[in-house]
């Protein structure tokens, strides 16, 4: 990965740019599954102060955070680990973690995610088509919850923490449904556009 921060095009210019406002999290896909031949995804992600996501795992792909500005905290099997301009560290596949920006200012990094992840190319997309329909608010999970379960089940991806063995197989189940009802292709079908 280079170290060279690049401007973010607008959405409106450029459509593997995804923001909304109050989000606190705006994504643009620099690299995709369809551009590496399933090698790699990358993108570049602007987390506002106090956004983040909540303890995780991914079965599917390994990432690395490269910061380009600002500071960002990744915590990761236990330790906290604080990276500034420049700074790279990766989490392995199947490893709980997590990452926030508690600083007061913007943070600017890159993530890539190896093997590629087309379901997190569609999870995205999906996510922020929600937000602008109305249909979950900025920083807060779907209003549908089967919604929310099949953005995990695109990107392979699980809760973790305690308590998370419950939650995850209550999310396989709304997965499921949702897969079963024909909610996950009116979702590709509206949202997903690259």
């Amino acid at each position: 990965m280079t170290t060279t921060a690049t401007v973010a095009p607008s959405p409106a210019t450029d459509p593997r740019r995804l923001a909304h406002p109050g989000h606190g999290l705006a994504v643009t896909f620099l690299v995709t599954a369809d551009d590496s031949g399933g090698a790699r995804t990358l993108l570049e992600v602007e987390l506002e102060p106090g956004a983040g996501t909540p303890l995780h795992v991914h079965d599917a792909f390994r990432e690395t955070f490269e910061v380009l500005d600002g500071a960002l905290v990744v915590e990761e099997a236990g330790a906290r680990h604080v990276l500034r301009a420049g700074d790279v560290r990766s989490v392995e596949l199947g490893t709980a973690h997590r990452f926030v920006n508690e600083g007061t200012a913007r943070a600017c990094f890159r993530v890539e995610m190896v093997p590629a992840s087309r379901g997190f190319e569609i999870a995205k997309q999906v996510t922020y088509g929600l937000l602008a329909d109305g249909r979950t608010a900025p920083g807060a999970d779907p209003r549908d919850p089967r919604h929310g379960a099949l953005l995990l089940h695109w990107t392979r991806t699980r809760a973790a923490g305690r308590g998370a063995w419950a939650l995850n197989r209550l999310l396989r189940a709304l997965a499921w449904q949702a897969r079963r009802s024909g909610e996950d292709r009116r979702l590709r079908e509206r949202y997903v556009r690259w």
